[in-house]
């Protein structure tokens, strides 16, 4: 049996060791080594594989289901169908770049667009596994066909409803009848002999003087040629009140609507008036082959062949004219970007996972970095640290008048990163066993501690020996977690305080209640003996 005396230095000699342990706990900074980290996720993936029965597929290839040409031409399209497998992997997000997007370009979707004679390679990755494949795609320019000219040999004017005759304002039209029935040449131009009298425009002419006439059309190819007299009889040109052009202003390109352009006009206004021709111009106001869209003079139909601005006009008659500015946009990409943080030595790819994939039309992205020395980041998104520090990333969609561009932090640092259900484990270790359990032990010995050596007698002076035991601890817990405040990667709080303690007053009270116990139960045995007859005592 150990001596009273030997068992109060033994007590005392834990109550230091575990104050010094408790105190060394909360100066260790914050972030946990390499060592420790593996620990973790070791632990984790050992109870990862008891409660989680889903079991993680990685990607083992990549397979490009398409079969592909020699040669594209730039008015076609190609959606790429990739499959990943095997077919249960878990992962199996793809991305699609081109190597060279003045030849093609390829959205989120796989969809290929080729734009220009050249080779460029196609790269699909699937993310999570690294995986690639690239092939090669070979692209040439699209030219329309040339349609073989069937010239007439003989042309006849002839007007619509046979008309030889209008009032001043109003409008006779005019067609050619040809020699043979497979003429496509049918291109020409209307001349009056006095303008005075008549007036021509297009293929109608209208009046604008009491008189005779001769309209006379010319054949723009053979230079064949047909006349016809015209009677201007007397009247008046009306003038509209008002006009319009109907129609959008802002096309996406993808939009398969049919749009056809149409004027609102005074009813009462000439002939002349109502007479309406369309055309289109680039952002310059130029007829030029690069257009991003066209129109028909008489129809008013809309054709859509690229993305970019330009004009729409109308014409009534030879006088007024009004227009629409058309923009045919692309629909950029709609994306979020979250913060993150990487060490130096490593690398990161930005990935962007727009939430429009399905319509979106342009996903070529730009990036840039705010502070190259802190870390640089290329045409691809690669970002590379250099020094520790902090950036803003940004990442731009343009496609020549219209853009998109977000923003994410990057912090750079030098230390190994935890993962957040590493960091998460971490916490609970270090409050659940360091704080909470140790103080647990921390109270059952300063509780034995302090009553061996105080010795308190059931006189009423125990509650002094109490007092002291409960601000031992409060000290403790508060000192832990002011030390904590000074040191890197830690905190204290006054939650973290409460739990310290509470761990701590558990073992009080039951070291408390264990002493009761222990006290009722010695009474109890000591009443039992004083009430117990004494056999060597009898009365005779």
């Amino acid at each position: 049996m150990i001596p009273i005396k030997k068992f109060k230095i033994v007590l005392l000699v834990f109550y230091i060791i575990i104050a010094l342990i408790l105190i060394y706990e909360a100066a260790i900074p914050g972030d946990i080594s390499s060592k420790q980290h593996n620990f973790i996720k070791k632990i984790i993936n050992n109870i990862s594989k008891i409660f989680i029965k889903e079991k993680i597929v990685m990607p083992t290839d990549i397979v490009i289901n398409n079969s592909f040409k020699e040669t594209y031409y730039t008015n076609e399209t190609l959606t790429l169908d990739v499959d990943v497998l095997p077919s249960n992997a878990s992962y199996k997000e793809l991305s699609f770049t081109s190597t060279n997007t003045n030849v093609l370009t390829v959205n989120g979707n796989g969809r290929i667009t080729f734009l220009d004679t050249g080779k460029a390679s196609i790269i699909v990755e699937q993310k999570d596994s690294k995986i690639t494949k690239n092939f090669e795609l070979n692209v040439i320019k699209y030219d329309e066909p040339i349609e073989e000219l069937i010239e007439p040999e003989a042309i006849i004017l002839k007007s619509v409803d046979d008309k030889k005759s209008c009032a001043i304002g109003d409008v006779i039209v005019f067609y050619l009848a040809f020699d043979k029935e497979d003429v496509n040449d049918y291109k020409f131009y209307l001349t009056s002999s006095d303008e005075s009298i008549c007036k021509t425009f297009d293929n109608y002419c209208y009046g604008v003087g009491v008189g005779m006439a001769t309209i006379e059309v010319t054949h723009r190819t053979t230079g064949l040629t047909s006349s016809m007299n015209i009677e201007v009889t007397d009247g008046s040109i009306i003038e509209p009140t008002y006009y319009k052009l109907n129609g959008p202003d802002t096309i996406y390109i993808n939009d398969n609507t049919k749009y056809t352009y149409t004027i609102d006009i005074d009813p009462n206004a000439s002939n002349l008036y109502k007479e309406v021709r369309f055309g289109a111009y680039d952002i310059n106001g130029n007829r030029s082959d690069d257009q991003v869209f066209d129109i028909g003079w008489n129809t008013g139909e809309l054709y859509i062949y690229g993305y970019g601005e330009g004009y729409i006009y109308a014409y009534f008659g030879d006088t007024l004219s009004y227009y629409i500015k058309l923009s045919i946009k692309n629909i950029l990409p709609e994306y979020e970007l979250e913060n993150k943080r990487i060490i130096i030595g490593e690398s990161y790819k930005v990935v962007v996972n727009p939430t429009n994939k399905d319509n979106m039309t342009y996903a070529i992205y730009t990036y840039s970095s705010s502070d190259e020395e802190v870390a640089s980041i290329d045409n691809l998104g690669n970002i590379t640290p250099h020094i520790t520090g902090v950036v803003d990333i940004t990442v731009e969609v343009n496609d020549g008048f219209d853009s998109v561009s977000k923003s994410f932090e990057l912090t750079v640092d030098n230390k190994v990163i935890e993962d957040d259900i590493g960091q998460s484990f971490g916490k609970i270790i270090r409050k659940g066993i360091a704080h909470f359990l140790g103080f647990i032990v921390f109270g059952f010995i300063a509780f034995m501690m302090f009553y061996m050596w105080i010795k308190p007698k059931y006189d009423g002076s125990s509650k002094y020996v109490l007092l002291l035991i409960g601000v031992n601890g409060l000290v403790f817990s508060i000192l832990t977690e002011a030390i904590q405040l000074l040191s890197p990667g830690r905190d204290g709080t006054i939650r973290d305080v409460l739990l310290d303690y509470f761990g701590y007053t558990i073992s009080f009270v039951i070291s408390i209640s264990i002493l009761l116990i222990a006290y009722f139960i010695t009474k109890k045995r000591k009443n039992n003996k004083k009430i117990e007859p004494d056999d060597n005592l009898g009365v005779e």
